[in-house]
Formats: C-alpha cells, sequence, structure tokens
C-alpha cells in the first residue's frame, strides 16, 4: 500500500471521528516516538493508532476500535520498540486489551484486511463483537 493510500484512510478514520463528535485524535503508529494513550479519554476524545498495511485502531473514552487487522503480511514476528508489543508498535496485544470494550471491523475477506487471528482474541478478551 502506498503512502498516500495509508494517508486517505487514516484521513477517512479521522472524519468518521469528527462526524461522530471526537473533538481531538491523536495519532500514533509505527515509526512515530509518540506517548502512549492516556488511560483514561474524555468524552468526544480518542487516540489512533495505525496497525499496518490498512489497520487502524482508535480508542474512545468507550470503546477500542479495531479496523482490518492482519498479522501475516507484516510477517510472524511483531514490530517492537523498545522491547514493547502493543498498539503502539502495530500489533494487537490480546492480553493488553482484555479490560476493553472492543469491536473489530473486516471491511472485506482478502487477507490483507482480515486475519483469523482475529478470533483468538475471544480467549483474552470477554467484551468483544465482529
Amino acid at each position: 500500500m502506498s503512502a498516500r493510500s495509508t494517508a486517505g484512510r487514516l484521513a477517512l478514520v479521522v472524519a468518521a471521528l469528527a462526524a461522530a463528535g471526537a473533538s481531538t485524535a491523536a495519532v500514533t503508529g509505527q515509526g512515530v516516538d509518540a506517548p502512549p494513550a492516556p488511560t483514561a479519554l474524555a468524552a468526544g476524545d480518542a487516540t489512533v493508532w495505525y496497525l499496518g498495511h490498512c489497520g487502524f485502531a482508535v480508542r474512545t473514552a468507550r470503546h477500542l476500535l479495531i479496523f482490518d487487522y492482519q498479522e501475516r503480511r507484516d510477517g510472524p514476528q511483531p514490530r517492537t520498540r523498545g522491547g514493547a508489543i502493543g498498539l503502539d508498535t502495530g500489533w494487537v496485544d490480546p492480553a493488553a486489551i482484555a479490560r476493553d470494550k472492543v469491536r473489530v471491523f473486516v471491511s472485506h475477506s482478502h487477507e490483507d484486511h482480515f486475519d483469523p487471528v482475529i478470533f483468538g482474541w475471544r480467549k483474552a478478551v470477554p467484551d468483544i463483537a465482529y
């Protein structure tokens, strides 16, 4: 995926958040030295992470929304920054999101937008829907 396509998809996510009433959005992602997401967000605020290729995660005050997540395209080894694995490094660690109200969205069934690994998250995340 080109940088232009990624930027376009991010712009759509941010526009959707704005339309939904989000007043601010902090964008983080692989290769970006950004601070970790706050533990609590105010109503209307959101944090957005780029998860590689077409994937994004969006944390709002009430939910963690994950769009088009995949691991297969980027390889089996998680990207790490300082030894940490998580949203800010482009990977979902089910144990790290276990307390979140998670909603997972898959735009279509191509392997670069859909990875069956998302269904394994049910073991660690009790409040998850697809």
